[in-house]
Parts: structure tokens; sequence; C-alpha cells
């Protein structure tokens, strides 16, 4: 079985016509309650891997039409800096408006304190001053 690239940028190219940062935001959002589920994956961790995973994926979903080296260089940083801010809108829009929401409908995972944006310093962790 040979994989041809072509039809497959074809088919991530006519996914339902929905825009390519549509369709990161909604992947973002996606792998976010997934890694929620996950018990190896940190809560304050999800942050960061959805805005990386959508700083990759939408260079993947753009189209790779360039004709110089330069170019190409650009149009990938560009589009994975667009990435890198779907991602995390994604990630605060699931913070500010999703998982309010959740909590208003008694969703189970729906704590907005369970899941600070930093962990708090109880002092536990820290070594004995000499």
């Amino acid at each position: 079985m040979t994989i041809d690239l072509d039809k497959i940028f074809e088919f991530l190219n006519s996914l339902g016509g929905m825009p390519k940062c549509g369709l990161v935001f909604v992947f973002c959002i996606t792998l976010g309650f997934v890694l929620k589920r996950s018990p190896r994956v940190h809560n304050s961790s999800i942050p960061l891997i959805v805005t990386l995973a959508g700083a990759l994926l939408l260079p993947m979903l753009s189209d790779w039409q360039m004709s110089t080296l330069h170019s190409v260089r650009v149009f990938i940083l560009t589009q994975s800096l667009i990435g890198f801010i779907d991602g995390t809108l994604a990630w605060v829009t699931h913070r500010l408006v999703i998982k309010p929401l959740l909590a208003k409908f008694g969703a189970k995972d729906a704590d907005l304190d369970s899941d600070p944006p930093f962990p708090k310093q109880d002092g536990s962790n820290t070594k004995p001053q000499t």
C-alpha cells in the first residue's frame, strides 16, 4: 500500500469546507478534553500541549504552493504563529467560556478551581533553609 500525499492534502483541504483556523480551533478544544481525561497528563501542561498542537497542525493543513526556499520558511513560520495563536485562543475559550457553562449545567469535571494555571506553593516541596 502506497501513500499518495496529493490525495492526503486534497482530503485535508476538503474537510467540510471549514476554514483551516476553525478546524485547528475545534481540534485543540477536543484535544484538551481528551488530555483532561488522561491520567498521564497533568492539567497544568494541557495549555502548552494544545498551543503547540495548533502551531504544528495549521502548517500541515495549509496550502504548500511556494516556489522558493525563503518563501517556504516564511510561510511555515507565519502559519505556525497563527496556529499557536489559534491554540491559545482555544484554551482561553475553554477556560473563560466552556468551563463556566459546564459548571452552570452541572458537569462533574467543571470545577472552576480544580486546575489553577500555576500550582500552589505550600512549602512542602522546598528544601529546609540552613
